[in-house]
């Protein structure tokens, strides 16, 4: 895949997400109504806290990146990155919900659910 079309790939779920359209499971886009609306520096913040525990650029960590995969993220990557995206946003994420992120759209998407019900 050529970096203009990926680019533009991931304008348009960057897009979705912040049009509340989010959740890619199994490569399927589903309508989450009731996600409130996650700003671009929201999502910034998320990368910046993804990048600082590992390696990565920022334009490596897209909305269907693979936490595990793609990210090479491990149960406690991803559980000391949950950590400080609560720390930084005043949130509680349930071990539940951690246990179901499997994409950066995921953590995103359980992050929109939690500031909604806060």
């Amino acid at each position: 895949m050529t970096n203009v079309r990926k680019s533009f790939i991931d304008k348009f779920i960057i897009t979705i997400i912040n049009f509340k359209f989010l959740s890619i499971m199994e490569n399927k886009l589903f309508l989450a109504s009731d996600a409130p609306l996650l700003q671009d520096k929201d999502i910034e913040k998320i990368k910046s806290i993804i990048i600082s525990k590992n390696y990565f650029e920022a334009e490596e960590i897209t909305p269907t990146s693979h936490l595990r995969n793609d990210l090479f993220l491990d149960s406690l990557d991803v559980v000391e990155i949950v950590m400080d995206v609560e720390k930084e946003f005043g949130i509680h994420i349930p071990d539940s919900a951690i246990e179901e992120m499997q994409s950066f759209a995921d953590m995103c998407q359980i992050m929109h659910q939690q500031l909604q019900e806060q």
